[in-house]
């Protein structure tokens, strides 16, 4: 975890499939499409192979209930190490082989998904706005499961078209506010406070 409090960042090691180790440069564009609520965890079909990457807050979804005892140091030093060019084609140190197995074991154990903390029952967090907005959550999750257009490989671009369109009936809600009866019932008060 990095230190920087505003914009804290997570390194993490990811399971890919040997060849796809190269990180996607997430362009500007990558906020538009909000993460989908999806437990299911990747497996590679093929021979399994790993990348370290940095996420932000928001692209977490959920803390499993399962930890495993790693040495974050050793695997980043290691990665890095291994990502200049004379040390390129050295093996992946012990940390690595050992977190990147245990990840995969984990995975095709619970390719559904695995257990999370709940903020309210195990992490013990009372606050009424906690408590609602977890409740809130559960009740989308649960109803977002059953929307098959989230599969459709054309989401992305629909999804795209769909809030563009909602934030131009947005502006103009906001104009015919404006021009209606209702935003001009305060002008004989404002003309008489001008008076």
């Amino acid at each position: 975890v990095s230190n920087d409090a505003v914009n804290r960042t997570f390194t993490v090691l990811i399971i890919c499939e040997k060849g796809n180790e190269e990180v996607d440069q997430k362009g500007e564009d990558s906020t538009a499409l909000p993460h989908l609520y999806n437990t299911a965890l990747f497996i590679p079909e093929g021979p399994c192979s790993h990348t370290v990457q940095k996420l932000k807050l928001q692209e977490i979804s959920a803390i499993t209930v399962k930890t495993l005892k790693v040495i974050p140091e050793r695997i980043i030093d290691n990665y890095n190490k291994r990502l200049q060019p004379r040390f390129r084609d050295d093996p992946p140190g012990q940390a690595i082989s050992t977190a990147t197995q245990e990840l995969l074991r984990l995975a095709e154990a619970n390719p559904g998904g695995m257990a999370t903390l709940d903020p309210v029952n195990d992490l013990q967090l009372k606050s009424m706005d906690v408590v609602e907005g977890s409740m809130r959550l559960r009740v989308l999750q649960d109803s977002l499961r059953d929307f098959n257009c989230i599969h459709s490989p054309t989401f992305a671009e629909q999804f795209a078209r769909i809030k563009e369109r909602m934030s131009v009936q947005e502006e103009l809600d906001r104009l015919l506010f404006l021009v209606s009866d209702q935003s001009l019932t305060l002008l004989p008060e404002y003309h008489q406070r001008i008076k």
